[in-house]
């Protein structure tokens, strides 16, 4: 795969990683990393994987960079969340989730993209790029916002032909980052690795 870092992980500081999968189309996954305390731009990681490929690149990445908050969009797969889960990540980004029947709130991991929450995320990426043009260094990253526009129903997105991989993974970053840590979110430990003598 191929992963572009641009600041290596500094002791004590927290980050944040969102997460885009390929979904139905062509793009990419995508994991960017950012630095939670100004939200400087600081890996990308992003390649044509299978779903459990992703996932272990991104639980990597996610250790590397001091534990960080990770939040993998789910619309149209739930695989890499639930591989997370099953390595045991320690911190996933859970989302509150309208229970209908019951009436009452659940918990899921993933960042899920819908009406809600797209505009919102978008209106976020446009104040982060306005007010801090300096904390996106990635070029692909910039390459895609200049071709992230409205289009004729005034939803942003891709111009044809573009991608917007880089720009969703990079504003699911910048919309979690207020996630406080919860009870119980991070009460599993991740699997201990023993090395072999070679």
């Amino acid at each position: 795969g191929v992963c572009l870092i641009y600041e290596k992980p500094v002791e004590g500081v927290p980050y944040v990683i969102g997460g885009d999968t390929a979904g139905e189309g062509c793009d990419d996954f995508v994991a960017q990393v950012i630095d939670n305390r100004d939200g400087h731009q600081v890996a990308t990681l992003r390649h044509k994987y299978d779903e459990d490929q992703y996932a272990r690149q991104v639980y990597c990445l996610g250790m590397y960079y001091n534990t960080a908050l990770v939040g993998i969009e789910t619309n149209f797969s739930t695989h890499p969340v639930k591989e997370l889960e099953r390595l045991r990540y320690p911190k996933q980004y859970i989302r509150d989730v309208p229970d209908d029947f019951r009436g009452r709130i659940t918990h899921s991991f993933g960042f899920r993209t819908d009406r809600a929450t797209r505009p919102n995320l978008v209106a976020i990426l446009v104040k982060e790029v306005r007010d801090h043009p300096e904390n996106f260094v990635d070029r692909e990253t910039l390459l895609q916002m200049i071709t992230f526009v409205r289009n004729d129903r005034n939803r942003a997105e891709a111009a044809e032909g573009a991608h917007d991989d880089c720009v969703m993974a990079i504003g699911i970053a910048h919309s979690i980052r207020g996630q406080p840590p919860r009870e119980g979110a991070a009460t599993r430990a991740p699997p201990r690795v023993q090395w072999k003598k070679g």
